[in-house]
């Protein structure tokens, strides 16, 4: 999992730890040094196997034999020289490189000029690419391309899509101007109507009878208007408040 996120470690890895360690090399080249016609004392003379010339088949899961150990460490040995040593070659150049090229600009025209505006080059490295944009130096690789692409699995890109919200559009209602309607116009009502409406409410009043209060009363205040074969008070009140 994390070689293919790419969080620690390559493919080369988990080779090494699952399968082979692979052939061992000392600046660039097969271990050929080490005593007369032979690298190691374990092996006969002039022996030619991959194993005599530093080829370790075991795995780190597996374990080393010492043959291969020392091989190996032959290896590792040479990777702490050089830390220690060409670290300090190396930054010195870069150094060097950084001050002698630090004037040099690419121009709108596309060539690589100083600070005397002498051409230095024509096309930026031939081909006006960037080298940290490159794949192995090809600008695009279509083979990286085509891989990741057979990698990619459909059924999930579009479970993703359908899991993704979308975004919400809101439809403008075409709104059509209606022509304003004729509307009656009435006459606020003012505190001066007030009484009028209430002498018109106790002259209906008035004309009802004693049933028709009775039941009136029991409407509008959900009580009965007699009690025990007599009137109750709040009637009474109520009566003396509608008819004045």
């Amino acid at each position: 999992i994390m070689t293919k996120s790419g969080a620690r470690g390559n493919i080369l890895n988990l080779g090494q730890m699952s399968a082979v360690v692979g052939q061992q090399a000392i600046r660039g080249e097969r271990i050929n040094r080490g005593y007369s016609s032979r690298t190691l004392p374990h092996f006969k003379q002039d022996d030619l196997t991959p194993q005599a010339r530093g080829f370790v088949e075991s795995s780190y899961r597996k374990g080393l034999n010492p043959q291969e150990f020392f091989f190996h460490a032959m290896g590792g040995r040479e990777g702490l020289v050089d830390t220690a040593v060409r670290t300090s070659t190396s930054g010195y150049m870069q150094r060097r490189l950084v001050n002698a090229l630090q004037d040099m600009i690419i121009e709108n025209d596309g060539t690589v000029r100083n600070s005397d505006k002498n051409i230095i080059q024509f096309c930026y490295g031939d081909d006006g690419i960037d080298p940290m944009h490159t794949d192995h130096s090809d600008a695009v690789n279509l083979d990286v391309l085509l891989l990741k692409a057979k990698a990619l699995d459909l059924n999930e890109i579009r479970k993703e899509i359908k899991k993704s919200p979308k975004p919400k559009t809101t439809a403008k209602k075409e709104t059509t101007k209606k022509p304003p309607a004729n509307k009656k116009s009435t006459p606020k009502e003012t505190a001066k109507d007030e009484p009028k409406k209430q002498e018109k409410a106790t002259k209906k009043d008035q004309v009802l009878s004693e049933e028709e209060l009775r039941k009136l009363y029991n409407l509008e205040t959900s009580k009965n208007a007699e009690w025990r074969g007599k009137l109750t008070k709040g009637y009474l009140d109520w009566k003396k408040e509608r008819l004045g």
